[in-house]
């Protein structure tokens, strides 16, 4: 659920990254205590002891937060304190800074018997879904490398994620996919070119049923090299249900043969009081010959709702336990980790690559070769990382891309290869949608202009300039929004009968006020779930404030509610406003404008003064 974007986050404060240096090629330090982790068959080891992944989602402080949780020791053992209670075995980290030491909080996780997956990707330094092609570059690599470079030395790190969500639900996006299968293929041969021992590379793949099965397969299709050693997949479908009902006996059929190890990298429901029926499924005998456990979604509350613990602050040093910590901590007693092999398949195969289809738009086997400037970081190391204050590498093209595909069984060009545009690839496909691509620095620089005044009325004024323009500057059909702005809670309205009145905008007149449950504000507002409509029209009791709007998104805003002053639990909040935007286009916005707009109104929503 933490898709990366093009923008640099930090771009908004001015900071750039220091020139890579050389490193010589030495041999990786052992700064562990457990055994390593490794695949063999579709499934994981822990020696001769099959290894279920039965482990927590890690964002301390969440998606808009570029911090590293494990560089900092206040904070990465305050939550393996909490790690402990719950019995976990390995924690998945967004976000890791590659140019600080993680010796001490490492060290800490492996005293307490937990594995540590890491994302090689972060906001700054990732695949850009929209035009995938120009930020598959050296200066990308360098960074994912270095974050090779700096995990890969502890014996408690089990895997490394070479993309998460790339591909959505949009189906230019599947054009994307390979550049990532390329990103792990040149993971995975850089940790043998450095002699590195042999940690696991995968991709972590977004809940979207259209594409699922040919993403799976298109990562475990070709030849070894280009093959992955896992695939992981998000499911957040076990809701009220049962293995069946689920549709999770399906998925077992579906991957039984697959050929390489698989586990859901996110999963945990909230419309079913979280019980985690999943744990008892995924550790049963009806799963284990095929999948390998999960990580549930996630340790920390944010404004999406899926934390089981409360933290104050990034710094503070206590943290409250919410109702789903012990939930989860019970499901997991109850459901230990079998015995035995699980029914494992011991051999790998590949599978055959999907076939072009209106889901599917690669028409290809062929990968993009590694971008020349690249292949010294083979035999030189990819030098000191950037870390999270470097100035991205979505926009650095200019470092060095792909010159054409390469020939399977190594990321070299192959012989007459002519050089690929992935842009002319999704003009060819109908177009790209680039949805809400400046998402990371539109949030973080509102975070930042928030954080400095704090005054109602003038974060809102500036969070609408700052969209209106944002939108207006992507391609089409974003910079046909219309309208983008604010309602609020009027507070003079009765709490009976509820409404809104209107607040900063960019765009023409709108309506004064507007009613809870009328049209798709008053619904998003009275329900507090965001509305994406792609068509305002099918919309039943749509208000036309603006006869030019076609498709709209509202996401609420929403706050706790305080008790005696101080918070309830997590389930109680109320709406003190809404974010409207407005398309002159139908399906004018997708799931990635739903992501990052309900990250904004959590921004928004810590950072002004509610009344």
């Amino acid at each position: 659920m933490k898709p990366f974007t093009l923008a640099p986050v930090l771009a908004v404060l001015g900071l750039a990254a220091a020139n890579p240096t050389p490193t010589k090629p030495e041999p990786p330090s052992k700064r562990a205590s457990l055994p390593t982790v490794t695949v063999s068959g579709n499934a994981f080891w822990q020696g001769k002891t099959r290894f279920y992944i039965r482990g927590v989602d890690y964002q301390p402080g969440g998606s808009s937060n570029m911090a590293d949780p494990l560089a900092d020791t206040t904070v990465c053992k305050r939550d393996i304190a909490e790690f402990k209670k719950l019995g976990i075995n390995t924690v998945r980290v967004y976000i890791t800074d590659n140019s600080a030491n993680h010796d001490e909080c490492m060290s800490a996780l492996a005293d307490a018997g937990i594995y540590a997956i890491i994302d090689a990707n972060n906001p700054l330094y990732s695949i850009n879904r929209a035009d995938p092609g120009p930020s598959y570059n050296t200066k990308y690599l360098q960074s994912v490398f270095a974050t090779i470079d700096a995990f890969i030395k502890y014996d408690n790190t089990l895997a490394f994620f070479s993309g998460n969500e790339v591909v959505n639900d949009n189906v230019t996006s599947t054009l994307a996919a390979q550049y990532v299968k390329a990103v792990t293929r040149d993971m995975r041969q850089y940790i043998k070119s450095r002699g590195y021992r042999s940690v696991p590379v995968g991709y972590s793949a977004a809940d979207v049923a259209q594409n699922r099965m040919q993403l799976a397969h298109y990562m475990n299709c070709g030849s070894d090299d280009e093959r992955s050693d896992f695939f992981a997949f998000n499911d957040y479908s076990w809701c009220n249900s049962n293995f069946q009902e689920s549709g999770w006996d399906q998925k077992v059929k579906n991957f039984t043969g697959y050929g390489i190890a698989i586990f859901l990298s996110e999963y945990g429901c909230t419309t079913n009081g979280r019980d985690f029926g999943e744990i008892k499924a995924l550790m049963s005998d009806e799963m284990t010959s095929v999948y390998s456990g999960g990580l549930m979604y996630e340790y920390a509350m944010e404004d999406n709702g899926f934390g089981i613990a409360s933290i104050a602050s990034p710094q503070a040093t206590t943290v409250k336990e919410l109702s789903g910590f012990s939930k989860f901590a019970s499901a997991l007693s109850a459901n230990p980790a079998p015995t035995g092999d699980g029914g494992f398949t011991s051999t790998t195969k590949s599978v055959a690559c999907p076939t072009k289809d209106a889901n599917w738009l690669v028409d290809t086997t062929l990968l993009p070769a590694i971008p020349d400037n690249a292949k010294k970081f083979m035999s030189e190391g990819a030098g000191a990382g950037p870390g999270l204050k470097g100035d991205g590498s979505q926009q650095a093209a200019d470092s060095g891309t792909s010159t054409g595909t390469a020939t399977p069984g190594s990321g070299a060009v192959a012989a007459g290869a002519s050089a690929s545009s992935s842009k002319n690839a999704a003009v060819r496909a109908g177009g790209v949608n680039a949805g809400f691509d400046k998402a990371p620095l539109i949030v973080s620089g509102l975070a930042l202009v928030l954080t400095l005044t704090g005054t109602l009325l003038l974060n809102l004024a500036n969070a609408a300039s700052l969209l209106w323009h944002a939108y207006k500057s992507l391609p089409s059909p974003s910079n046909k929004v219309n309208w983008a702005g604010f309602y609020t809670l009027d507070p003079l309205s009765p709490p009976s009968q509820p409404q809104l009145i209107l607040g900063p905008f960019q765009g023409k007149v709108a309506c004064q006020t507007i009613a809870f449950g009328r049209g798709v504000c008053g619904t998003a507002a009275a329900t507090q779930q965001t509305q994406l409509v792609p068509d305002v029209q099918s919309f039943p009791g749509h208000i036309a404030c603006d006869g030019d709007s076609r498709s709209e998104i509202v996401v609420p805003i929403t706050v706790p509610v305080c008790k005696e002053g101080r918070e309830e639990e997590e389930e109680r909040r109320k709406v003190v406003g809404i974010i409207d935007v407005d398309c002159a286009e139908v399906n004018g916005f997708d799931e990635t404008d739903r992501v990052w707009l309900e990250r904004l109104a959590g921004v928004i929503a810590r950072c002004c003064d509610w009344p």
